[in-house]
């Protein structure tokens, strides 16, 4: 894969770009830009999600190859994992795993059980999840910037 010589809202819609991020994108580069370090400060400056544009991007950039993005993407993974048994082992626990009720009110008191525990377990691994996406996104933006240095 390629990249375009400019960046545009039109490119990054058809490409399936979220029309949300667009938006803020075409309002910090109405004309579009270049992909370059000057362009990924000015887009952090201007509170562009740049780490959307580099997670949307790295594809035609090879950076989630790269041996240090894969590591800390194993970290997030790893993280996720021990999240979602600590949810699974909470639903056995309160009895709320197999077969869900087929009465209608007992169905959704089930639903509404599981939703509370789930909620519970995942607001206390936030934070850890959150912090270990964080680094792998700004090793990523870093080796974006290294890619374009490199190459411009």
């Amino acid at each position: 894969m390629k990249l375009p010589k400019k960046i545009t809202a039109k490119w990054l819609r058809s490409r399936g770009a979220c029309e949300e991020w667009i938006e803020a994108f075409a309002t910090v580069f109405p004309k579009g830009c270049a992909l370059t370090p000057g362009n990924i400060r000015h887009g952090l400056k201007a509170n562009l999600d740049v780490y959307a544009a580099v997670d949307f991007l790295a594809p035609w950039l090879n950076v989630w190859d790269h041996p240090a993005v894969t590591e800390l993407d194993r970290k997030v993974e790893a993280l996720a994992n021990v999240r979602d048994c600590a949810v699974e082992a909470a639903w056995k626990r309160a009895k709320l795993v197999g077969t869900s009720p087929s009465d209608t009110s007992e169905y959704f008191a089930w639903c509404h059980k599981r939703d509370k525990i789930r909620t519970r377990i995942w607001s206390r691994h936030r934070p850890a999840l959150e912090a270990a996406r964080l680094n792998r996104d700004v090793a990523a933006l870093k080796i974006v910037i290294a890619v374009l240095k490199a190459t411009s």
